[in-house]
C-alpha cells in the first residue's frame, strides 16, 4: 500500500490543513511503481490525504468513495451518496457531450471537498499554491487544479450546480480556451446535466448559475455593455471585474456559447477544439462560421464596437502564431513584424527570424532579414538564450552564407546538453554542409 509519509515533501500544512504537492506525489508514483499499480496507489494516497483533512476539520467530516470520485463532507452518507451519483452522471454526460475533447486523468479519482461552513471553506482555498481557477465572489466554489475542487453548501440547491461546473472545469483542464467560451460551455453543461430546459441564461442574479434570458435581460446586457469595448471580455479580464462585471461576463459568455451551439453540434465542437485565448477565439470563429466574435456579440447586443482587436504587442504576436498554424504565412509575418516593432522581445525576434528563414512559402522567406533579427535577439541575451545560435545558423543558410551557417550550427551543438537536441541540431548541420537551407513543413 502506498503511504503519504513515504513520499518526502508530498504533504504540507497551510492554515492548519493538510495540503498535497500533486506534481511531486504523481511523479513519485510514476518513478517508484509499475504502471498497473498507478491507479490504486493514487486512490490510496488521495484517500489518506482526505482522511487527514477530515481529522483536521472541526465537526463530523468523513470521506466517501464512488467509482470516479472521493467526497469529503460532514452531511452524512446519504448526502454523499446523492452527490456522488450526480457527479458520476455528470462525468459520463460531459464525456458524451464533448467526445474527444473532455478528458480526466484515467489513473486518478477527482476529490470533491464540500464544506458546510464559510470560514472553513475560505481557510482551505486561501492558499495561493492550490487555487488555480476562478472562485465566484459569492463564495460558491473554487477549482484547485485537475485533482481537486472545493464547494461550500451555503445556498440551498446550488451545490449540485457548482459540482457539475467544477467537473466540467476538470474535463476541460487541458484545453486552452478563451475564458468566455470555457465559462459558457461549462454553464451549458450544467443545464444539460441537471435537466434545466427553460432556455436559462445569466441575467444578474449572483446567487445562481441557472438563469433565464428574455427581452428584459437582453436589454439589461445592452445597457451594461453600451459604450464599452469588449476587449477585456474577449481577453478574459472582465470576468474578475467588480460592480457586476464578473456576473455580466459570465452571462454573456453563456449566451454566446448557446448561440453558437444552436448552429450545430459538429461546428460547435470544432470551435472548442480550435479556439485560442490569444485572440479571444476570433480566428477560429471566422474559419468555422465565416464571421468573428464581434459579429457574434452584435447579434445579441446590437450595434457597437464589439470586435476583438490587437492592441498590445502580445496581441499581434499571438495572432501571428495562430495565422502560422493555419498556414496563412503572409498574415503571420505581418503580425510578427507588428509585434517586434512595438517590443524587441528576444523570443519574438528569434521566432520571427526562424520563420523568415524556414517558412515553406517562397514569397515570405527573407534570409537577410532573418539574419538581422536573429543577430539582434542574440545580442539582447548575450547569446545565452537557448536556440539563439541555431536560429542564426538557419538564417545564414537561407541567406546563402553556408560558411557562417555551419560555424553557428557547430557552436549551437557544442552548447546543447540534451541528447535529443544535439541530434536535431546535427541533422540541420548536415543540411548546411550539403549546401541546403532548412525548410519547415
Amino acid at each position: 500500500m502506498a503511504k503519504l509519509d513515504d513520499i518526502p515533501g508530498a504533504l504540507t500544512t497551510a492554515n492548519d490543513l493538510p495540503r498535497v504537492d500533486w506534481l511531486l506525489l504523481t511523479q513519485w508514483v510514476i518513478d517508484e511503481l509499475p504502471e498497473p499499480e498507478w491507479e490504486t496507489a493514487l486512490a490510496e494516497l488521495t484517500e489518506q490525504w482526505l482522511e487527514r483533512v477530515a481529522e483536521a476539520l472541526d465537526g463530523d467530516y468523513e470521506v466517501f468513495e464512488s467509482d470516479r470520485f472521493f467526497i469529503l463532507t460532514s452531511a452524512g452518507r446519504t448526502y454523499a451518496s446523492n452527490l456522488a451519483q450526480t457527479a458520476e452522471r455528470a462525468l459520463a454526460e460531459i464525456f458524451e457531450a464533448l467526445p474527444d475533447i473532455a478528458h480526466v486523468d484515467p489513473y486518478r479519482k477527482l476529490a470533491c471537498l464540500v464544506f458546510h461552513d464559510n470560514q472553513l471553506y475560505y481557510e482551505y482555498i486561501d492558499h495561493p499554491d492550490d487555487v488555480g481557477e476562478l472562485c465566484l465572489p459569492d463564495g460558491g466554489h473554487a477549482f484547485l487544479g485537475r485533482e481537486q475542487f472545493a464547494l461550500v453548501e451555503n445556498k440551498e440547491g446550488v451545490v449540485e450546480e457548482y459540482l457539475v461546473s467544477e467537473i466540467a472545469c476538470s474535463c476541460l483542464f487541458q484545453r486552452m480556451l478563451p475564458m468566455w467560451l470555457e465559462e459558457g460551455v461549462k454553464q451549458l453543461l450544467v443545464e444539460d446535466v441537471l435537466r434545466y430546459r427553460s432556455g436559462a441564461f445569466y441575467a444578474g442574479d449572483k446567487h445562481r448559475i441557472r438563469f433565464r434570458v428574455d427581452a428584459g435581460d437582453q436589454e439589461t446586457h445592452q445597457k451594461f455593455w453600451k459604450g464599452k469595448e469588449l476587449r477585456r471580455f474577449w481577453q478574459g479580464q472582465s470576468f474578475g471585474d467588480e460592480e457586476g462585471g464578473s456576473y455580466m461576463s459570465l452571462g454573456l459568455g453563456q449566451i454566446l456559447a448557446a448561440s453558437i451551439r444552436s448552429r450545430g453540434k459538429d461546428d460547435f465542437l470544432r470551435l472548442i477544439e480550435t479556439a485560442s485565448p490569444l485572440d479571444g477565439g476570433d480566428l477560429a470563429m471566422r474559419e468555422i462560421y465565416g464571421f468573428g466574435v464581434g459579429e457574434l456579440a452584435g447579434q445579441f447586443l446590437g450595434p457597437g464596437d464589439w470586435d476583438w482587436k490587437p492592441v498590445e504587442p502580445m496581441d499581434f504576436f499571438g495572432r501571428g502564431l495562430l495565422y502560422h498554424s493555419s498556414r496563412r504565412f503572409k498574415e503571420a509575418l505581418e503580425d510578427f513584424e507588428a509585434a517586434i516593432s512595438r517590443s524587441e522581445e528576444p523570443g519574438w525576434l528569434r521566432t520571427t527570424a526562424w520563420f523568415l528563414a524556414t517558412c515553406p512559402d517562397d514569397d515570405v522567406r527573407n534570409g537577410e532579414r532573418a539574419v538581422e533579427l536573429a543577430t539582434r535577439a542574440g545580442e539582447l541575451t548575450a547569446w545565452e538564450e537557448e536556440g539563439a545560435l541555431d536560429t542564426l545558423a538557419a538564417a545564414y543558410a537561407e541567406a546563402g552564407d553556408f560558411e557562417n551557417a555551419i560555424k553557428n550550427a557547430r557552436a549551437a551543438i557544442a552548447k546543447q546538453d540534451d541528447e535529443w537536441g544535439k541530434a536535431d541540431a546535427a541533422a540541420r548541420l548536415e543540411l548546411y554542409e550539403a549546401g541546403k537551407p532548412l525548410r519547415e513543413d
